[in-house]
């Protein structure tokens, strides 16, 4: 028995990575059951880790503006969640407990107070403010019998030499996402240029904004933005920001069918203010045989090779990011040759290739 314990059900980066860590337990018949954070909003309960059908314990979590309020009630779910999990019959006999980012503390410490074996998938470079972040850290270190690390880059910020042990798993992408999922080829607009990300100013959207301002005049570009928002988020942000040449789309039930008509896909983050440290998104774009423009530091330098099947650029290089996508738009022969390499690069990142490493972490 593995049990598994997440804060944040949205569909972010590491929600997907737990569920398909979920799926390959589940494959291998392994029984499992998932703790998760859930503060009554109906996305909470639709998203990805909420649709699983993996047993479930649902513990009480809300994200809260003020600073203080938010740490107060997030210490309180964390109570909530160590105390669940004593309570649970499948928890107290189970041999692994396995932690999806850095929050679940609460999980940790019951853990190491009932001797399992704790494995943390870190998928942050940090969190806020400082004084937390060393909190919860330093649980980590006391508490984790194994930590996993996104990629090489994400690992190098931290002091390795404080964990008992640690090793570094590439995010493999969902097979589910290669599925027809709907038709959008009757509504693709010439050349498209696709972004996903959260309507946040550090994960690139102003870059993106200004992007399709500068290719406004030629009609041979278009631009689309999925925004991993709720409906009322992304219909004030589409009000305040809408263009011609944009097209502004909600939280899918599935990322593939824009994938697929997309041309090219960028990841814009500013790395001044924000270091990916992985880039799922770019993965499923190469999965799909899609050419990526990303940031030059963090993840991304893992996945791609610059100058084969993308680019590597800081999102402050606008003119350099533009004329990459006309480099690739007008030489189809170019174009063809950097989606071939994609595709190939993308094996790296296979469902199978995750699914092996994966498996020798969370075999009992």
């Amino acid at each position: 028995m593995i049990i598994f314990a997440h804060l944040l059900n949205d569909a972010s980066g590491s929600p997907r990575v737990l569920k398909n860590v979920i799926e390959v337990a589940l494959k291998h018949q392994i029984n499992c059951k998932l703790f998760l954070g859930y503060g009554g909003k109906e996305r909470e309960s639709s998203g990805l880790l909420g649709q699983m059908t993996v047993p479930k314990k649902r513990y009480y979590y809300r994200f809260l503006s003020p600073l203080l309020a938010r740490l107060a009630l997030y210490s309180l779910s964390q109570l909530l969640l160590f105390c669940s999990m004593m309570m649970d019959k499948d928890a107290r006999h189970a041999r692994v407990v396995y932690v999806n980012t850095l929050l679940p503390v609460g999980a940790m410490l019951f853990g190491a107070v009932f001797r399992k074996r704790v494995v943390v998938h870190i998928h942050e470079l940090e969190l806020k403010p400082h004084a937390f972040h060393n909190l919860i850290l330093l649980i980590t270190r006391k508490c984790a019998d194994r930590a996993l690390f996104v990629s090489k880059a994400q690992a190098e910020t931290f002091d390795l030499s404080q964990f008992k042990s640690w090793g570094v798993i590439h995010n493999g992408y969902d097979p589910a996402i290669l599925e027809p999922a709907g038709d959008r080829e009757s509504i693709k607009q010439g050349f498209e240029v696709l972004m996903l990300a959260s309507l946040r100013d550090f994960k690139g959207v102003p870059a993106f904004l200004k992007l399709a301002d500068h290719l406004s005049e030629e009609p041979e570009f278009h631009f689309t933005l999925v925004a991993n928002e709720d409906p009322g988020v992304v219909a004030e942000f589409i009000e305040k920001y809408a263009r011609s040449n944009l097209s502004i789309v909600g939280r899918p039930s599935s990322t593939g069918p824009y994938y697929r008509v997309s041309d090219l896909v960028v990841n814009l983050s500013f790395p001044d203010q924000f270091i990916e440290t992985f880039g799922l998104t770019l993965v499923e774009a190469m999965a799909f045989g899609k050419p990526v423009i990303a940031p030059p530091i963090g993840g991304p330098t893992e996945i791609v090779d610059d100058g084969e099947n993308g680019f590597l650029i800081s999102s402050y290089e606008l003119d350099s990011i533009i004329a990459r996508i006309k480099e690739l738009q007008s030489d189809q022969a170019k174009y063809e040759r950097f989606a071939r390499s994609a595709k190939r690069n993308a094996k790296r990142f296979s469902p199978e290739a995750f699914a092996t490493a994966m498996l020798q972490e969370i075999s009992l």
